[in-house]
Parts: structure tokens; sequence; C-alpha cells
């Protein structure tokens, strides 16, 4: 069976744990725990007729770097989680971002910006100007609500796609 390993990583009230609730059961309720250190979720997935199953770890935000970099081992992509009514979670992933991508190893995963909490659309304080300017920088964004389970199943879906494409997981 072919598996896939995806590492969700973004700031503490992003959403991560939701959108992995999503992720595992698209009809689960509202009822989420913070996670510690690493929750598993797992699922199958069929795309373009290749089933496999993919594993998202939701990585709890820690500076400790040199403890993160062991659990890209094996990575085959990940997400960036941000929440739109709150900007400075934008510079924490844009931030783990850069700690990646300083390792060459892990600069050919596929990646995906998941601004998270659409449903609150009227409280955001991200301009689309901004959005535009990371589309100019080949960032690819999805717009989801993990509360409102809009986009999650489509996010997940297009970086599966994007995973398959490359299929080269990290060292």
């Amino acid at each position: 069976m072919l598996e896939k390993k995806v590492c969700m990583f973004g700031d503490y009230g992003v959403g991560k744990r939701s959108l992995t609730s999503r992720f595992e059961d698209p009809y689960a309720g509202e009822n989420y725990l913070g996670s510690i250190s690493v929750r598993i979720c797992k699922r199958m997935f069929e795309v373009d007729g290749r089933s496999f199953k993919m594993m998202v770890w939701d990585i709890t935000d820690d500076d400790r770097f040199p403890t993160m970099t062991t659990l890209l081992r094996g990575m085959h992509g990940y997400l960036l989680v941000a929440d739109g009514t709150r900007p400075a979670t934008l510079e924490r992933v844009r931030v783990i971002f850069e700690r990646i991508w300083s390792l060459e190893t892990f600069r050919k995963i596929p990646f995906l910006l998941l601004l998270n909490k659409c449903d609150l659309t009227a409280e955001w304080k991200i301009e689309d100007s901004f959005l535009r300017m990371l589309a100019n920088k080949a960032w690819p964004v999805e717009v989801v609500s993990a509360k409102e389970n809009k986009g999650v199943d489509e996010a997940f879906l297009r970086l599966a796609r994007e995973m398959l494409a490359s299929d080269n997981p990290a060292k």
C-alpha cells in the first residue's frame, strides 16, 4: 500500500486540530482539543486512479527547530495553516516555511498554505493584495473553513495530486 506523509504546521489556535478532524471524518462535530506534540490522522484517497493512504502529522507549534527536523523525515508534502482573522499567524507560517526551505532536502516537497476561518471573512484582517503577493511568490493558497467544512477536502486533494506528481519524499 502506497503511503504519503504530510506534516501540518501553524501557530496555536489556527485550526490545525479542526482541519485534521475534518480530514479524518468530514462529518465530525466541533468538539476539539488542542494537540500536544504530534497527532497522526490517516485516510485513504484515490487520485487519478491511484489509491494511497495519507497520514497527516499535526505538529504542535514549537520553536525547537532541531526537534522539528526529525519529524520532517519521510515527508511527501506539508501544510502551513494560518488564521485569516489573525495576520500574525501568517508571519508564523512564513518563519516555519523559511526554516523548512533552509534545508535543501525539503525544497522540492509540495506544500500548501491553508487560510482557515473563511466563515469569519467579515473579521478577516488579511488583504486581497497580500494573497496576490503570495501567488506571485508561487505560494499555493487555499481558503478554507474547518468549522463549516468548506474547501477542506479540496485542499487535501490538491496536495495529494501535487505529491503524486512529484513523488519525492524527504530523507
